[in-house]
C-alpha cells in the first residue's frame, strides 16, 4: 500500500491565497482570520499599524493569508491543517 504525502508546491500555496482572498469576491479578513482560527493556524502580523503620524497600510489579504500559512508550514513541518482550512 503506498502512502501519500499532503504537499502543495509555492506555486499552489500562493494560487490557493489568491482564490480566497480575492479582493473583490474573496473571503474578507475578517472571515479569514475566523477559519484560520478554527484550525488553530496563527495568524501573523500583517504590518499594519495606527501611530500619532497617520496609519501604516500593512500587507493585503493575500499576501498575509500567504504568510500565515506558509508560518504554519515551517513551524509545524506538516500541512495537516492547511488542508483543514
Amino acid at each position: 500500500m503506498k502512502l501519500t504525502t499532503k504537499k502543495l508546491d509555492q506555486q499552489q500555496l500562493k494560487a490557493l491565497c489568491d482564490v480566497l482572498a480575492h479582493t473583490s469576491q474573496g473571503l474578507t479578513k475578517s472571515e479569514l482570520k475566523l477559519l484560520l482560527g478554527q484550525c488553530n493556524i496563527f495568524t501573523v502580523d500583517d504590518g499594519s499599524a495606527r501611530t500619532q503620524m497617520g496609519y501604516v497600510i500593512g500587507l493585503n489579504k493575500r499576501d498575509w493569508l500567504y504568510n500565515c500559512l506558509v508560518t504554519e508550514i515551517n513551524m509545524n513541518h506538516s500541512f495537516d491543517k492547511i488542508y483543514s482550512f
